[in-house]
């Protein structure tokens, strides 16, 4: 840090979402009234401002900024094109006076010292140093899903190492404070160390989005191929005359009340009935497994009241004599009923032909 105080008061312009860099160039036009001002005043009468940032407080009332106090040095030049339009061209980074005076218009000065860089790289280190990121910011750049000739002309044309870091640290993607800690180095070995691990943080994010997002290309052009062969399919089927039965069948076995395992796996078994066709020798087994399928009583079977004397009735009204026969059914209908359930045992009734 230099000794030197700068006694010039110059005009201060905040902002809440930019941070500039020494050397770095930023197109300016000025959308509120205060500001066109600040503008106004530093281009008749300074040539030049000093302009710092800062981020929204959390927990904090709305519009409540912590200002940042390392700030930059910049000139301003106005555009030829427009008269509202400014170029803010940052020349050196500075330490903000914290007292300072507000003029009628209410315009904040201060004044500033001037923030010198600790060069403690030697030629090697800052050669090798310079080379890694111009290496790994071309690695970048081609993961970069645009087009971005003329940046990476910029990189290779960098003539030291802060005008490369500076130029980085603009245009990487990071939150306001990341992009002010570049600005608030002093030393530049960490300076460059810090911007060489954020070009590596962007390589793996980028590496990775481009990873789901090929993933996901691929699984749509997968879903996106089997839906026009399944239209297809279904044209055909429709003009052979199979379409309407496969699709009533499909309709039985998705309205049964199977259980889930089961009808996944006789829907799996239907989209291979509907990919075969009928030449196919297989397809008459398993449009009838299917079928059966569908058409068994999946539903509990609802509980059944045991009357005996009614099952007496009716055995005698539809049966002459057979006495030891009926009263064996009767002894099983009446276990069953204690049991509140099947016995376990299977009735066989033997006999010589045209006994019932």
């Amino acid at each position: 840090m230099s000794d030197q105080h700068t006694k010039t008061e110059l005009p201060v312009l905040t902002s809440k979402s930019q941070i500039l860099y020494p050397g770095g160039k930023l197109p300016f036009r000025a959308k509120r009234k205060h500001t066109r001002s600040i503008i106004a005043l530093a281009k008749s009468q300074y040539q030049s401002l000093l302009i710092f940032s800062g981020e929204e407080q959390k927990k904090a009332k709305k519009d409540s900024l912590k200002y940042f106090k390392i700030a930059t040095l910049a000139q301003v030049i106005p555009a030829k094109t427009n008269s509202t339009e400014v170029s803010i061209i940052g020349l050196k980074r500075v330490l903000l006076d914290e007292s300072g005076s507000v003029d009628k218009a209410g315009i904040y000065f201060t004044t500033y010292e001037t923030l010198e860089d600790k060069d403690d790289l030697d030629s090697h280190l800052k050669d090798n140093l310079t080379s890694q990121i111009k290496s790994l910011g071309k690695q970048v750049l081609e993961i970069v899903p645009a087009d971005t000739g003329d940046f990476e002309k910029s990189i290779r044309q960098a003539s030291s190492l802060n005008e490369l870091i500076y130029l980085i640290a603009e245009h990487l993607d990071g939150k306001l404070h990341e992009k002010q800690e570049v600005l608030e180095t002093i030393s530049l070995r960490e300076r460059g160390l810090l911007i060489l691990a954020r070009l590596q943080r962007a390589k793996e994010s980028l590496s990775l989005q481009n990873e789901i997002r090929d993933r996901l290309s691929v699984k749509m052009t997968k879903m996106q191929r089997e839906g026009i062969l399944r239209e297809h399919m279904r044209a055909i089927q429709d003009e052979l005359g199979e379409g309407d039965q496969q699709t009533k069948l499909r309709r039985k076995i998705e309205e049964s009340a199977m259980p889930h395992e089961i009808k996944e796996s006789a829907l799996d078994e239907l989209q291979r009935l509907e990919s075969m066709g009928r030449i196919s020798p297989e397809a008459h087994v398993i449009q009838n497994y299917l079928e059966t399928l569908a058409a068994l009583p999946w539903h509990a079977p609802e509980k059944v009241k045991v009357d005996l004397q009614l099952a007496r009735s009716i055995l005698d009204e539809d049966h002459y004599g057979l006495e030891k026969v009926k009263k064996r059914i009767l002894e099983y209908l009446a276990v069953l009923h204690l049991k509140k359930g099947p016995t376990g045992n299977i009735l066989l009734l033997a006999g010589p032909p045209g006994v019932g």
